[in-house]
């Protein structure tokens, strides 16, 4: 199944800037699919048009129509969209890496092909980036009802991050990994722990057939020149993998943290718990790149982090973030001061936080952070696997 992202978002606050913008840090991704574009001002706009990014064009709705169903003050020709709108579709459907369809909304209720076509592409094999008009209705609506959809919301705030996030997201599904340029990051697999709830081997455990170590592995192995396993030397035969010591015995993850940012002379290191299932790897690498791992793909981007982690509403993510070498004697001064906590370490450090709707376009956090802990833990990653 593809990646299906709708951004979302008042008039005006630049949803439709955000995709050109995306579009610009993916140069060598085809695009295809349709724009629609205001004609006159936006106090006295005189109608809208619709055109294929191949290069046709058509007004798909204006004040001087006489014919078609009214839409405000436009009347719309919905011919137009079964026609240019439809062929646009099919056209990217078939030729391109990804389709575009901004904005998508209420003037095509009364279309049937064009609809029939949109959910096609939804359905399809491509990746999927479109607009959603604020204007809701039953189009809208029952796009939104789809479980196979991204929403993204669009705000000041937010929209000088997002074009860097979609381009990941994009990037990881039609370029893959080498489009990413990690070449300054290690990987790390943090691994081990008693396992009380559930099993000291519950990284060997299986979701969807496959182990939740290989999906956490498989995650960001393809991201970076070397991968270490911190904790359990097992694992990292089973890997292949370096293995690398606990800073502290029995001090939980952020020993292992602290034992790999002493050995691996990567600058960055990606860092990923072995009992996590559903990690991104357009995440990992976005991650990265912030960190100054590689080309950097966000245009909000700014300053230089010591630490770049996921922020959800139950707080940071430590077990899946990036930490660059800086942190090294931070994290030691923590450990020595009694405190196992990892969040403490982003807490000490400059961190570049990602959350909200920058988050969001990677997946929904509840499924990208899930840990599995304890049998119904287990029972609901595995769930996810089937859906």
């Amino acid at each position: 199944m593809s990646v299906n992202l709708l951004l979302t978002g008042p008039r005006g606050v630049g949803k439709s800037t955000v995709i050109a913008r995306a579009l610009e840090l993916l140069p060598s991704a085809r695009a295809g699919g349709y724009v629609t574009e205001r004609l006159g001002p936006r106090e006295q706009t005189e109608g809208h048009l619709l055109r294929d990014l191949a290069g046709p064009e058509r007004v798909v709705a204006h004040r001087d129509f006489t014919f078609g169903p009214r839409f405000g003050p436009y009347r719309v020709d919905l011919e137009a969209f079964e026609t240019l709108g439809v062929a646009a579709l099919q056209s990217a459907r078939r030729d391109a890496d990804l389709v575009i369809a901004d904005e998508i909304g209420r003037m095509e209720e009364g279309t049937q092909a064009f609809r029939a076509e949109l959910e096609a592409c939804l359905s399809g094999e491509k990746p999927f980036l479109g607009v959603l008009s604020d204007r809701r209705g039953e189009f809208v609506d029952s796009i939104l009802a789809r479980d196979d959809v991204r929403v993204v919301e669009v705000t000041e705030a937010s929209r000088e991050v997002l074009p860097g996030a979609i381009a990941a997201v994009l990037g990881w599904e039609v370029l893959g990994p080498e489009a990413l340029q990690l070449a300054a990051a290690a990987g790390v697999i943090l691994a081990g722990g008693q396992g009380t709830r559930l099993s000291p081997d519950k990284g060997w455990l299986e979701v969807g057939d496959v182990a939740i170590a290989e999906r956490a592995y498989g995650a960001i192995r393809p991201l970076v020149r070397e991968l270490v396993v911190a904790g359990d030397p097992e694992v990292a035969e089973r890997f292949d993998a370096r293995w690398v010591a606990d800073e502290v015995s029995d001090a939980g993850p952020l020993a292992g943290i602290t034992g790999a940012l002493s050995v691996v002379p990567a600058p960055v290191l990606l860092v990923a718990a072995w009992d996590m299932p559903f990690l991104s790897p357009a995440l990992g690498a976005y991650m990265a790149q912030l960190a100054g791992a590689g080309r950097v793909q966000a245009l909000g981007w700014k300053g230089t982090f010591d630490a770049v982690a996921p922020r959800t509403d139950r707080g940071p993510e430590p077990l899946f973030a990036v930490y660059r070498s800086t942190c090294l004697e931070p994290t030691r001064g923590i450990l020595a001061a009694g405190d196992r906590r990892p969040q403490k370490l982003l807490e000490a450090v400059s961190t570049r936080w990602v959350e909200g709707p920058e988050l969001d376009v990677f997946g929904d956090p509840e499924v990208l952070f899930l840990s599995v802990n304890t049998p119904e833990d287990l029972e609901r990653a595995e769930h996810i696997a089937r859906r």
